[in-house]
């Protein structure tokens, strides 16, 4: 053990008092001097302070919107491009399909055509060969081929072949031949149906086309027309004229024998035979025409439903006949029906034009039918027809249908102004709950599309009605299926003149008159193009 000595005391005591002598550098100052003679912190201090809190909080918000807002804009331009490829795809696939479906089109076209001729090139070689001294193999040959051709035609073509077989003289009835024996070709139930024959333009309209003699027996005539055409001769017997419509056509001795007439249109026509045995003309309209049997009479006939307006009859003999709800309305000159056999009239009505006179200009009931209605303009009286099965309603001034027939049969409903389009008011998948939408379908007859016109102005399908939703009657309104309550406006329909189905002042329309599958039916406001325009059929 060391012991400090003297000299090592002393250094000792001076090193304390060194460092106990206040230093230069450090000032020791009162804290009550320190706090009075403080300097107080700037205002911009505390805005710096304040700005740099506020970027510390704001800056990740900010980044954190703009990561946001930058992925909604990412995610709206992918779902625009997506449509826009969807779009795309579905605008090609359309133009594939138009495309495809012109090509069908023209594949079609091209291969009637091609029937056509090859059946033309036959005909001709037949005729060349046998120099129109056909036999028997021969006629049933040129048979074979008109019946395989024509089931394979248009109805344009099918005309032409009809032509050119009346042409090439293989279409003669007996008695314009002259001889009792002549074989022409057979054309026993080949289906005619749509064709036009004449001239339908109105420059060609001065001359006539010449068929004298045709014979088209036991064939499908529905729906045919015959303008501007001479007939002289002609035979029908047996045929299907359902809606065949004769204008401006020449019918001298024409052979009508056990011929369905139904609906059909006789328009300027001079009808002249001498006699017709069972010639069925149902529901025909005879309109400005001349009736004329000669010295002859026409036996068992049935004209019920029929209608002769301005229709003249000299020397018109008619045996053992019905007229059931037939209708005469002209000024009628000359008309012997014999009474020595048993001949039925029932509902018949021979109305005469000249007993109304008109005190004002607008539509009136006719007094003498209740199926038609006068047009007053001027003074002057035209006589309307109502269509089949309706009646004139003054008060509303449009014909509307029979209650009493109405309630007792069931009609398809047919859209577009024709029966060609094929599509009918249809209940979607045939259900009959209630909301069940009434769309346009292929007209097939079942339950779903069979339609009751109830006197009480409903219109019943499956045991429910036809309804607007809510009653609200906008434009483009669907129509559904829903229990029946006559009472309320949303189930009160009428048909007019043109063949509209009226609701709460709006009408039934087929959206965009597009007459496809399952296109629902809507409410629009009245106008006069075909989407609004419907027909009925019988069921």
């Amino acid at each position: 053990m060391r012991f400090r000595s003297s000299s090592d005391s002393m250094q000792h005591f001076k090193t304390l008092n060194e460092l106990q002598k206040p230093s230069d550098r450090y000032v020791s100052i009162p804290v009550e001097k320190w706090i009075i003679n403080r300097k107080p912190r700037t205002k911009c201090f505390l805005v710096i302070q304040l700005l740099k809190l506020i970027s510390v909080i704001l800056v990740p918000l900010i980044i954190g919107a703009f990561t946001v807002i930058q992925t909604l804009h990412d995610s709206k331009n992918s779902q625009l491009a997506r449509d826009a490829e969807y779009q795309r795809r579905v605008d090609d696939k359309l133009n594939l399909d138009m495309e495809r479906r012109r090509d069908d089109a023209h594949a079609i076209e091209l291969r009637i055509q091609q029937i056509y001729d090859k059946f033309l090139s036959d005909t001709q070689e037949t005729l060349r060969i046998s120099n129109e001294d056909l036999t028997e193999s021969d006629l049933i040959f040129l048979r074979a081929r008109t019946l395989t051709a024509a089931e394979q035609m248009d109805p344009k073509r099918k005309t032409y072949l009809i032509q050119l077989l009346y042409e090439s003289r293989l279409l003669y009835s007996n008695e314009y031949v002259g001889k009792a024996n002549y074989r022409s070709v057979d054309l026993e139930g080949v289906d005619l149906s749509n064709c036009k024959f004449g001239r339908s333009d109105e420059r060609d309209s001065m001359s006539m086309m010449n068929l004298n003699g045709l014979r088209v027996s036991r064939t499908r005539l529905r729906n045919s027309s015959f303008e501007n055409v001479n007939l002289t001769d002609s035979t029908f017997e047996n045929c299907d004229m359902t809606g065949t419509i004769f204008t401006n056509v020449i019918l001298i001795d024409v052979n009508f024998n056990d011929a369905i007439v139904y609906r059909s249109n006789f328009i300027d026509v001079q009808f002249q035979t001498k006699q017709i045995y069972r010639g069925m003309f149902r529901n025909v309209m005879f309109i400005g025409s001349r009736i004329s049997t000669g010295n002859e009479a026409w036996y068992n006939c049935d004209f019920g439903g029929s209608t002769f307006i301005h229709t003249r009859f000299p020397d018109f003999q008619i045996k053992n006949s019905i007229f059931d709800r037939t209708n005469f309305v002209n000024r009628i000159r000359k008309m012997l029906i014999i009474l020595t056999t048993a001949v039925l009239f029932l509902s018949l009505n021979l109305g005469v034009n000249g007993g109304f006179s008109c005190g004002t200009d607008g539509l009136f009931a006719n007094p003498y039918n209740a199926s038609s209605f006068f047009q007053c303009k001027s003074g002057a009286a035209t006589l309307m027809p109502c269509p089949e099965g309706r009646v004139w309603n003054q008060d509303k001034e449009f014909c509307h249908w029979k209650p009493a027939k109405v309630n007792k049969q069931r009609y398809l409903i047919v859209a577009g102004g024709n029966t060609q389009t094929g599509k009918c008011l249809d209940i979607a998948g045939g259900n009959s709950e209630l909301h069940a939408q009434i769309q346009l379908f292929r007209c097939h007859g079942n339950e779903n599309q069979q339609f009751e016109l109830n006197n009480d102005n409903t219109l019943r399908v499956m045991g429910k009605c036809l309804d607007i939703p809510d009653s609200n009657a906008r434009d483009h309104q669907y129509i559904q299926l829903f229990t029946c309550r006559p009472e309320q406006q949303n189930q009160q329909y009428s048909f007019d003149q043109h063949d509209r189905i009226h609701v709460m002042g709006k009408c039934l329309d087929v959206p965009n008159g597009n007459v496809v599958n399952n296109n629902p039916l809507q409410l629009f406001r009245c106008h006069n193009q075909l989407s609004q325009r419907f027909t009925l059929i019988p069921v």
